[in-house]
């Protein structure tokens, strides 16, 4: 009996750990990426005092400036439970980081030019 509940115990927790492991965030699931894609980019959005949660908005952007933005590039509008707004700036085919803007378009991180963001440059 003891074997048994053992043998249950930890099937339990490997089924348990995989199926944690499979969970997408809802950062993950709003931008398309990797878990490793989405990392990189949190690590670059806490570095820079951004608090993302689970609260934060996130919205394919229609801000102005990224009109005629080059198709190699997407961007995203987030919006902190706080009202706070950044542009985030990510290569289309790896969702590799860009670029990160505030609410005045200023960059605070990441590089970008007028192929990206062509209107920052008017």
């Amino acid at each position: 009996m003891k074997k048994f509940i053992g043998s249950l115990t930890m099937m339990t927790l490997i089924i348990l750990m995989f199926s944690s492991c499979g969970t997408k965030s809802e950062f993950q699931k709003e931008i398309n990426a990797t878990s490793k894609q989405s990392k990189s980019i949190e690590n670059i959005l806490n570095q820079l005092d951004i608090n993302y949660n689970s609260d934060t908005v996130i919205n394919t952007s229609n801000n102005d400036i990224v009109d005629g933005m080059d198709k190699a590039w997407e961007a995203y509008d987030l919006t902190n439970k706080d009202g706070s707004k950044y542009l985030l700036i990510l290569r289309k085919s790896d969702k590799d980081f860009t670029a990160v803007l505030d609410s005045e378009n200023k960059l605070l991180s990441g590089i970008i030019d007028n192929g990206i963001l062509p209107k920052l440059f008017d």
